[in-house]
Formats: C-alpha cells, structure tokens, sequence
C-alpha cells in the first residue's frame, strides 16, 4: 500500500467515455484515469498478507474499509497466489455466494470522488459508486480481456460495490485499488452540501 501523487484537471479535456451520471468520467486506461484526478492517490494492492486472510472489516489504505459480502455474512479474503502476482481480494467460491449479486463492498472513511481498480482479465465485472445517501453516482462495466474500471466523479462517494458478470464461473477478483481523496482547495468542485451529508454520516 502507498500513496501516488498525480496532477491533472478534475475532468480530462479529452473524456474517453462520459459515465451514465451527470458528473461521472469512465475511463478504461490508468494513464487516462490518472490524468483526470487532482489529488494525491491511494493504491491497496493487498500485498503482502497471509495467503487466504479475511478482509472483511480491514482498513486498506487507509481509509478503504473491506465489508462482508452485500447481503452475507461472510467476508472477501486475500489470496497472495494468484497466477496474474501479487495479492488480490476474491470471493474464491464461498459457499452460497452469488457473484452477480453478492458482491464486495468497500466503504471509504474519508470522501473520495475517484476510484480505479484492476480484476483478473478473464472475467468481466461491474464497478458501482454510491453517495452517503446511497444514490448511485457512477457505473462502469467491462468485459473478458479489459481488467481496468475507473471513474472520476463530481460526488463524494461514500462507498463502491463490484459484481461479477454473465455469463462468469463464480470466481472473481480485483486488484491495485485506487482511490483520491479531495484536497481542501477542492471542495468546492465537490459541493459542499454533498461534503456536510457525508460528514455527518460518518
């Protein structure tokens, strides 16, 4: 886990695709994605933990806190022996799990409005952001062979969920988790009405 310092506008001059929410940026290209945030950037790649260790309450990050499945009460885990390297969070077939809806969820401590990850290229999955009202304020989807989903947003997101796709196996993972939070000279761009909900739900 570190933190990467980029500099950028809050929207790119030139958007690769425009999100299905007023005020979101979908990206398909870390390079593209990184250009379009104005804050320093948090990385979790989930390196370096016990192969097999639960993530659900962990704070990566920080500031990225793993839930347990959405509608379960059982947790992600960190799988270090993946054949794409390096760590990576995965549901790995828990029993009774339902990777079209049964997804992960992680809550952001802290206000961020971009977030980017990476998953494993065989699969094809759907990155969801939500406020602290739980409105939906972005979506992205991608398919077998593209692994990377990011978006930038004009809304504070209070937290993301991920979901596998049709017609997949039931195995997925994601990996190298980025996420910005504002810097103060940027809340303005983020609304502040926004800001104060967040705050006061957390």
């Amino acid at each position: 886990m570190r933190s990467e310092n980029t500099l950028g506008c809050v929207l790119a001059l030139v958007c690769p695709a425009a999100g299905a929410w007023a005020g979101s940026t979908n990206y398909s290209d870390l390079v593209s994605w990184e250009a379009a945030v104005s804050a320093p950037v948090t990385l979790v790649d989930f390196d370096g933990l016990t192969n097999g260790t639960l993530a659900g309450g962990m704070d990566f990050g920080p500031g990225a806190v793993v839930q347990d499945y959405q509608g379960l009460a059982t947790s992600p885990r960190v799988d270090n022996d993946s054949p794409y390297g390096g760590g990576w969070l995965t549901n790995r077939n828990n029993p009774g799990f339902d990777e079209f809806v049964n997804g992960f969820r992680i809550d952001f401590t802290t206000p961020v409005y971009a977030v980017s990850l990476l998953d494993n290229p065989n699969e094809a999955n759907r990155l969801r952001l939500y406020d602290a009202n739980d409105q939906l304020v972005g979506e992205m989807s991608n398919t077998t062979g593209q692994n990377f989903l990011g978006i930038v947003t004009d809304t504070p997101v209070a937290y993301m969920t991920v979901v596998n796709l049709p017609p997949e196996d039931g195995a997925f993972a994601i990996d190298d988790l980025r996420f910005a939070v504002p810097e103060p000279g940027s809340l303005a761009l983020l609304g502040l009405g926004g800001w104060t909900l967040l705050r006061r739900r957390r």
